[in-house]
């Protein structure tokens, strides 16, 4: 009886170490992924590519040098998984809108539009 009385202790401790992090702190556990796709979205810019590297003293993020008309901005492309990154070059001009995740690219030879495909995290589409 002792045996069977322990281990019900042991599992209902067991089980409010699992569950309770999850009631104390649901935010944690329902991160919506989909914030990657939006903060994609609400991006705008419009230049050209000075220089483009791993940013290894930022988490290793993907990091395109874009000069614009005033100003000169760092644009991460760390949860882009559709290989905009590798196609991009220095001296490229790239156009993003606000709304949308399609972007202009334009070089010497080459004028297309790109779709960005963003990482939105386990079972998002």
């Amino acid at each position: 009886m002792k045996k069977r009385y322990s281990f019900l202790l042991v599992l209902v401790f067991l089980s409010i170490m699992f569950y309770a992090p999850k009631l104390i702190l649901p935010k944690i556990y329902d991160y919506n992924y989909t914030s990657a796709s939006n903060n994609y979205k609400k991006a705008q810019y419009s230049g050209y590519v000075a220089n483009k590297f791993i940013d290894s003293t930022q988490h290793n993020y993907k990091t395109v040098i874009l000069v614009e008309k005033d100003a000169v901005n760092s644009i991460i492309f760390d949860f882009e998984i559709g290989g905009l990154y590798e196609f991009i070059e220095i001296n490229d001009t790239i156009v993003k809108d606000i709304g949308s995740l399609s972007i202009s690219l334009s070089r010497s030879n080459l004028d297309t539009i790109i779709e960005m495909e963003i990482y939105n995290g386990p079972g998002v589409n």
